[in-house]
């Protein structure tokens, strides 16, 4: 059973979402589907494909686990109760395929949009995005969905005023993004908040200390700060758009990158 977003959540969760690109660009073809069919609305496809690739990433077998997806998602889509406990509406086979396969497709495009390839397979996610796609690739309007995206990205790329900044979703994770706890199974509990940016993943500090070093290697590109700690924390937290604490930051360092200070 899935529990729809009260309005409240819904308007927050679009306005951390409206800040995504990826979301922006697969935004029309969500909500054209969606309206069309009257399934979950574009922020709660994107908040449940969110959750999808948190599961994803605390996965080590990320491959076996979206191979369950599909099976998974039309059980917790047989049927949709209101926000204010309104009686729980069962769903047909039908229904249940069009809400998996809208989740599932904007999870592929999440992975597909962190990385610009000349190939398909070059993609360094192809054998799990290929995992996905097989599973809701005969889907009816799935062909019109593909084109429809490809399209908007072209146009999206075109007229953008600010310079698309590629997201890796399995490494970023849920950042900027709002989920609430009763609505979620336990592995999926992430309340994000604007002010608490900082607690939505346990090793966000060892993640930015992960990006350290790989900026690092790119230092000839690129002025590092180095030595202070907090200078290097906001150096970070205003390139990925974190909210790190200095004190968090400085133990993952002295854990994982020590020679940096």
């Amino acid at each position: 059973m899935y529990k729809r977003l009260d309005e409240e959540t819904a308007r927050k969760n679009r306005g951390y979402h409206e800040k995504d690109d990826a979301y922006r660009i697969v935004y029309d073809t969500l909500d054209w589907v969606s309206y069309d069919t009257h399934d979950l609305s574009p922020e709660e496809i994107w908040t449940e494909a969110n959750s999808i690739i948190e599961e994803l990433r605390a996965t080590p077998d990320k491959e076996w686990k979206a191979g369950k997806l599909y099976t998974q998602l039309m059980r917790r889509y047989d049927s949709f109760m209101a926000h204010d406990k309104a009686p729980i509406e069962p769903r047909s086979d039908e229904q249940r395929k069009t809400t998996t396969t809208l989740v599932l497709y904007a999870t592929i495009w999440m992975l597909i949009l962190d990385k610009k390839v000349e190939k398909p397979e070059d993609h360094p996610y192809y054998p799990l995005i290929n995992t996905i796609l097989l599973q809701i690739n005969d889907f009816p309007l799935f062909d019109k969905m593909l084109a429809k995206t490809k399209q908007d990205e072209e146009f999206y790329e075109k007229i953008t005023t600010h310079e698309i900044q590629p997201r890796d979703y399995l490494v970023d994770g849920a950042k900027l993004f709002m989920y609430t706890k009763k609505d979620l199974p336990v592995q999926r509990k992430y309340e994000i908040d604007a002010e608490i940016r900082d607690s939505i993943i346990d090793d966000r500090p060892k993640v930015m200390v992960e990006k350290l070093r790989m900026l690092q290697k790119e230092s000839r590109e690129i002025a590092i700060p180095r030595g202070n700690i907090q200078t290097l924390c906001k150096y970070l937290n205003e390139r990925y758009g974190t909210n790190m604490k200095p004190n968090s930051f400085s133990a993952a360092v002295d854990t994982y990158f020590p020679e940096i200070k």
